[in-house]
Parts: structure tokens; sequence; C-alpha cells
């Protein structure tokens, strides 16, 4: 948490935070690959916020980030106290109306406050409450190689999603670099630019 609120603290948004945190891994080397993806987790968790409790400290604004990004504390319980987990809930209404009632100034609102300005169709409520949800992961898989990709999520019981023939979709911190030979049996690509090849 500690390394997290240093980061936050540090960033000023003059480049994309991917670039950032880069940058600050490879200046404090001591991190190693799961510390370097459980403090990313965090600081995304603290921008998927947005503009909510911006009076309040880096530790607050990730602590309630995390807890309305996950529908589980999972291995982020040693982070809470016992009242924070009691409330935990997969039903993310309830976990903001926790939040409300710890910090009376959170509103769903105030996360996203230009919802004048979101084109035509798209409801706000739903618009702000999808920053607290972790999009999917999702692969290509390449020509021929079908049978193998789903073969080996299979064995390596896996949850996922097959969109299409091609398209699959997985749980985001899915280690898939570990089960299949990225850009060889697959690609990761996002559905909508896969989507793009059914027009052309």
């Amino acid at each position: 948490m500690d390394s997290a609120v240093t980061i936050c603290e540090l960033y000023d948004g003059s480049m994309p935070l991917a670039i950032f945190l880069k940058q600050y891994f490879q200046q404090n080397k001591k991190f190693g690959s799961r510390d370097r993806r459980y403090i990313s987790h965090l600081c995304y968790c603290n921008y998927r916020l947005g503009h909510a409790l911006k009076e309040h400290n880096a530790t607050e604004r990730i602590k309630t980030a995390l807890f309305l990004c996950e529908e589980q504390a999972g291995e982020w319980q040693v982070l809470f106290d016992a009242n924070w987990l009691d409330h935990w809930s997969e039903n993310i209404t309830r976990r903001i109306n926790f939040i409300q009632s710890i910090y009376p100034s959170f509103s769903v609102e105030s996360v996203f406050p230009w919802t004048d300005q979101l084109s035509g169709g798209i409801e706000p409520h739903d618009f702000i409450l999808s920053h607290f949800i972790q999009p999917d992961l999702f692969i290509r898989i390449r020509p021929g190689k079908e049978k193998l990709v789903t073969q080996k999520l299979n064995d390596q019981q896996l949850q996922f999603e097959q969109l299409s023939a091609t398209c699959i979709a997985l749980p985001n911190a899915s280690k898939i670099n570990t089960i299949i030979e990225i850009d060889k049996e697959a690609v990761i690509q996002d559905y909508s630019s896969q989507r793009i090849a059914e027009f052309l």
C-alpha cells in the first residue's frame, strides 16, 4: 500500500500511468513481478475513483477504490479492518452504500462530474459504475490454433467465454502467458478491434 501511495502522490498526469509505472519500477528495482502487479493494480484503482473523495489522502482513496473495484476481499483483506470486511459484497450498490456511510461526501456522480457531456443513449449512472468493473482480457486465436488454445485453457481449468470462433474473453488477471504462446498461438486484442474484421 505504501508504495502505491507514494506513486500516486508523485504522478502528475504528464505521461500515461503505464509509462510512469514502468519508469518508477526501473528506478526502484527492489520490487519483484508480484509486487509490481499489486502496486500497479492499487494505483489504477485509485484513478478509477475519478474525482470522488479528492479532499482525502491517497491512502483513503486507494482503500476506497479497491473496496469498490473488487467483488471479494480475497488477498486484499489484510488491508481492511473487520467492519469493512463485514460489509464487503458482490453487489456494487451495497458497497457504495457502505462507502457513503464512511464518507458522507462520496457520491457516484462525483466520480465523473461531466455526465452532461456524454453521448446520447449512454446511461450516466451505469457509465460511472463501469469505472469500478475490471474489463475482461480478450485474445484473438491464430488461424489453425483454435482447438489447441481452448484445450490448453480447459486443461488449466481457466474460466473463459468463447465469443466467436477466434475470440475468447477471460478474467483480466488471467496469466495466459504461462498457458499459451502469446503471438504464436493467440494475440491479446480488445473485442471491439476484433469485431472490425467482421465488417471488412
